[in-house]
């Protein structure tokens, strides 16, 4: 897997595009500087069908991915 794009809107949401395997996921998630990344919504970007079950088995590499870029960002 590898971030496809990503935006930071106001410091507290993310919306990456998440190149899988099987096709693109977009992703939105909400960050803290207190929890970690909590993913608000996951879709499939050829179909807009839900992703959430792939999500749920792929948690630790799609977080550390989205953490990844955001720390690359802040550079």
């Amino acid at each position: 897997m590898k971030v496809k794009n990503i935006s930071l809107i106001d410091g507290q949401f993310v919306y990456a595009g998440i190149i899988t395997d099987t096709g693109i996921i977009n992703v939105e998630a909400e960050i803290s500087s207190i929890i970690p990344i909590h993913i608000e919504s996951a879709v499939w970007k050829a179909t807009g069908e839900d992703a959430s079950c792939y999500i749920a088995q792929h948690f630790d590499a799609v977080r550390g991915l989205i953490t990844q870029e955001l720390a690359q960002m802040a550079e």
